[in-house]
């Protein structure tokens, strides 16, 4: 059972840090704001836990009988993701936007971790991290192939006569211990580039490239097939 759970972390830790949009969403976030890029990890993390919980449940094996779902899901997740695409590239043609001088708001623009003006630093300060942590689960969530995935790959590491539910519900926290392990790693490691990448600028690269990788995963998504 030991070289079953071993063997099974280094293939969840692959998954994880493969790159995709759960990667370039915390990526965004956390170039232009430390917070907003730890809330963006957590929230893909709550993503993360509710697909497992969903595997271990057995409810994932809806996506696989069900087009119909699956197209659903699918066109869910594309469209948030050419959302996300959309607005990146927008930042990056119109460049940053200022905060009004009559608003009392903190804007860190000067801060380490603060790129292309701070516009989503200016966001944290003024609306709190939830639409950050939303915008991470929702990106993770909205992906109808994580769940097919850990449906697919996590009985093939449950030895035969083992305890079903408690050998997928200790699978399913392996995947969730790596996925804490490494947004927030992510995250805080984008947060201290920033310092290097804060003229408006750089910025705005940095929009424009973010939002065509995530245009591209939307589109690779609507090619994507339940089987």
């Amino acid at each position: 059972m030991i070289s079953e759970i071993l063997t099974f972390s280094g293939v969840a830790a692959g998954i994880i840090v493969m790159p995709g949009a759960d990667l370039a969403v915390v990526l965004r976030n956390a170039l232009a704001s430390r917070r907003a890029g730890l809330a963006t990890a957590i929230g893909i993390v709550c993503g993360l836990a509710l697909h497992t919980a969903l595997a271990a449940a057995g409810l994932a094996a809806l996506l696989v009988t069900s087009d119909l779902l699956f197209t659903a899901l699918k066109l869910v997740g594309a469209g948030y993701l050419l959302y996300l695409g959309g607005k990146a590239l927008a930042a990056c043609v119109r460049g940053p936007r200022p905060a009004p001088p009559s608003q009392e708001v903190r804007e860190e623009t000067s801060a380490p971790g603060a790129v292309g003006g701070g516009t989503a630093t200016v966001v944290a300060e003024k609306t709190g991290l939830r639409p950050f942590l939303l915008q991470g689960f929702i990106t993770n969530a909205a992906n109808p192939k994580a769940p097919v995935l850990f449906l697919s790959l996590m009985p093939q590491f449950i030895p035969r006569g083992a305890p079903f539910v408690p050998m997928t519900l200790s699978l399913s926290a392996i995947v969730i211990v790596c996925g804490l392990l490494w947004f927030p790693l992510v995250a805080m490691a984008a947060a201290s580039a920033g310092r290097f990448l804060a003229s408006p600028r750089a910025g705005r690269l940095i929009e424009g490239v973010i939002g065509v990788v995530l245009m591209f995963l939307a589109v690779m998504l609507l090619m994507e097939s339940a089987v």
